[in-house]
């Protein structure tokens, strides 16, 4: 079962600024171990868009779905979109790695 989606955004703009805002507080809250959730993500940049996701550890929980790309939005920022499905086997922080040809980003989570 997919929990609600959570929108993220990386930009590319002054300094690769995170531009999730209030959004990423709430992904914050969102994430619990063991269950599937769909996380939305904003990117500038050119390229596909690789993802990888790691614990303190460095163990790494791969996309069971996704990078797929979505046609439309009603979140206005600048980039791309793509939606990913992502289950943390365990809890802790969590990086997810976001990069482009000509850009990367982080974005940290804290699993419960």
């Amino acid at each position: 079962m997919l929990r609600r989606p959570v929108l993220a955004s990386l930009s590319e703009a002054e300094a690769h600024q995170d531009h999730a805002g209030e959004d990423a507080e709430k992904a914050e809250q969102l994430e619990q171990a063991g269950h599937d959730v769909k996380i939305v993500w904003r990117m500038t940049g050119s390229g596909d868009i690789a993802i990888r996701a790691t614990d303190a550890d460095g163990v790494e929980s791969k996309p069971f779905w996704g990078p797929e790309a979505h046609g439309s939005s009603s979140w206005v920022h600048p980039g791309s979109e793509v939606g990913i499905g992502l289950n943390f086997p365990h809890a802790g922080c969590w990086n997810i790695h976001l990069a482009r040809v000509n850009t990367s980003g982080d974005a940290w989570l804290t699993v419960s």
